[in-house]
């Protein structure tokens, strides 16, 4: 560096005197070469598919370096200053090769490389053992098998693209720097199909007129069809057209000649891995009732249609009628037109609830189809009932209710005093109970709630209600009744009884052991019972009879039945392991008007000595 400088020689040429100058410069080698970003290892990374920068920075020295960027001795880029930058998208192929940098002045040569670590999304591959080709039912293994430089890989994900019985199997392999996928198809040969669910086709026919079959198969090869069971008539060939890829439509014609020849024919179609078989019936006369099953609210129209598959039905009647818990409730007369039938009920309850069959009768035949008809109302009372025993009372509701009860609440003088949650099979249980539908007798689904009292009750029993919900509304029953009842009876009823004491007293004592046997078993086995007077039932009432604010609905197109039913009541008590000889009071019928509120004008009579440690009580509606 001492050398530098100013230099001057003076020369004299022909007399005259010549100076130079000459500026003398050192030569200083680049220095302080370096990559951003460069880890101690000498590796820059990057993220496969991501934009990759790389810096290369220097002091050039004296003279100025030409800064280059090399990649396999091959020049990607140069310049003439301090630094050099080169930006590109990194893939799999430039994972750990090498960069140099170059930086030249002539005098001095500098050079620094680095490699390049590029993080890798996953390299799947997907394979299937022992083939991606196989019969239906056999096994296929497939694997999902991937590469990568990283460490932290996630769990594979598979997806599955189905197109009739190729599949397209999707395994991904998914980390933070990207996911890798592959993809196999996947071919299944399998036997012949339909494309419909069911393998068997209807095909309304006619005496003496051809019956065309159609049907689209799915085949892996050319499906083979031919007959393989038949009653009669004539049978056309098989005819195999090819629509797609792997679907045929095949067709056939039949031909009855006679009422024999309708019925279940079969055919059996093969390929070359299996084969199926074909049920094909000829029907003459088909019934359709729409829809098949339908649930309604209270108040709704029900609207069913009943189509047949003949157009001349001049020579048959149409009826519909109304079954409910197995009881044919009632015969209804549908609108016609043509071979078309409908029926229309302008305002359902749950009396409307059961089975309609759309009949088509002729003078030699019958045909027939039937809906499924659910409406959901209120619940209905069918029954109350009451025992006393071992000091103490317990109060009965059963109903009916559709959809499920939810809640109970129990009052005394209006007051709650129980408010539960209702929970079939818990504190409400399932049994059957007694419709009156159009005056028809229906044992159905229902349930029975219950609240014990601490005591033996007797007037105060009438103190006490009951409320039922369901999401469709309410039932409000009271224990009035049942007091009323039992005045009526000892009124009307002093004089049977004395004359019916007289007569038991004959009987001796086998007789009174052996009613209070026949007592205690049939309280045993009857009590919780709600069907009727050979059940479990101790007070059968009307249903929603004696409510407080039950849902009430608005006329009904009921003709035949009436807003009041009048029955006879019976009126009995039953006394069990009684310290003394049982009392059994004799029967008294009296007509009564549940739906009116006669059984209040009743006198009271006289009051009896509850002595027993058990009385059983009921009343019954006949």
């Amino acid at each position: 560096m001492a050398d530098a400088g100013l230099y001057r020689c003076d020369t004299l040429i022909n007399i005259m005197s010549v100076k130079h100058e000459i500026i003398v410069h050192i030569a200083e080698p680049p220095t302080n070469m370096k990559f951003v970003n460069e880890t101690k290892e000498g590796q820059l990374f990057g993220q496969q598919n991501s934009v990759l920068n790389i810096i290369c920075t220097v002091n050039s020295g004296q003279p100025q370096s030409t800064l280059e960027l090399k990649l396999r001795n091959i020049s990607i880029m140069s310049n003439s200053s301090d630094s050099i930058k080169h930006s590109f998208i990194a893939r799999r192929h430039d994972h750990l090769k090498r960069i140099l940098c170059i930086a030249d002045n002539s005098f001095h040569r500098l050079v620094m490389n680095i490699q390049l670590y590029i993080y890798l999304s996953p390299l799947v591959h997907v394979y299937a053992e022992p083939s991606a080709e196989a019969d239906e039912g056999t096994n296929i293994t497939l694997l999902c098998r991937y590469e990568s430089n990283v460490n932290e890989n996630k769990p594979d994900t598979y997806k599955r693209f189905k197109g009739r019985h190729r599949q397209l199997l999707l395994c991904s392999g998914k980390q933070n720097w990207g996911i890798g996928t592959d993809m196999i198809k996947v071919t299944v040969f399998y036997k012949p199909r339909v494309i419909e669910d069911s393998s068997t086709l209807e095909v309304e026919s006619k005496i003496g007129k051809p019956s065309f079959i159609f049907l689209a198969i799915v085949s892996k090869t050319k499906p083979f069809i031919s007959w393989t069971f038949y009653p009669g008539g004539k049978k056309g060939n098989w005819n195999v057209q090819d629509l797609e890829e792997e679907i045929y439509n095949v067709s056939s014609t039949i031909v009855p000649y006679d009422t024999s020849h309708l019925g279940w024919y079969g055919a059996r179609v093969r390929n070359d891995i299996g084969s199926l078989d074909l049920n094909i019936e000829l029907i003459g006369f088909k019934v359709y009732v729409f829809p098949s099953k339908m649930v309604y609210n209270t108040s709704n129209v029900i609207e069913l249609t009943c189509q047949v598959s003949h157009q001349n039905v001049s020579n048959f009647s149409n009826t519909w009628v109304h079954f409910y818990g197995g009881i044919e409730i009632r015969t209804l007369q549908g609108k016609v037109e043509n071979s078309l039938s409908k029926l229309q009920i302008p305002f359902c309850d749950y009396r409307d609830t059961g089975t309609y069959t759309c009949r088509w009768s002729s003078s030699s035949e019958t045909h027939s189809s039937s809906s499924e008809i659910y409406v959901r109302s209120h619940p209905v009372l069918t029954a109350l009932h009451t025992s006393q025993r071992f000091g103490k009372t317990e109060l009965e509701v059963c109903f009916y209710s559709f959809p499920i009860p939810i809640e109970a609440l129990w009052f005394y003088k209006d007051k709650t005093i129980s408010q539960t949650r209702l929970i079939v099979g818990i504190n409400v249980q399932e049994t059957e109970v007694m419709l009156l539908v159009n005056k028809k007798r229906v044992m159905v689904h229902g349930f029975i709630t219950s609240h014990l009292i601490d005591g033996l009750m007797s007037t105060d029993i009438e103190l006490y209600s009951c409320q039922v919900r369901n999401i469709m509304g309410n039932l409000d029953v009271s224990f009035l009744n049942i007091n009323n009842s039992r005045n009526l009876t000892r009124s009307n009823g002093k004089d049977d009884r004395n004359n019916n004491w007289l007569i038991f007293c004959l009987i001796g004592s086998f007789s009174t052991i052996l009613i209070v046997t026949l007592s205690f078993l049939y309280f045993r086995y009857s009590k919780r019972n709600c069907r009727g007077s050979s059940g479990r039932i101790d007070i059968r009432r009307e249903q929603e009879v004696g409510s407080r604010n039950s849902s009430r609905s608005s006329s009904h197109s009921y003709a035949e039945v009436d807003s009041v039913y009048y029955h006879t009541v019976e009126w009995r008590n039953y006394t069990t392991e009684a310290p003394m000889t049982a009392n059994i009071d004799s029967s008294v019928n009296a007509d009564v008007s549940i739906g009116s509120r006669e059984s209040d004008k009743t006198g009271d009579g006289s009051d009896q000595t509850q002595n027993e440690e058990a009385t059983q009580s009921y009343m019954e509606l006949v």
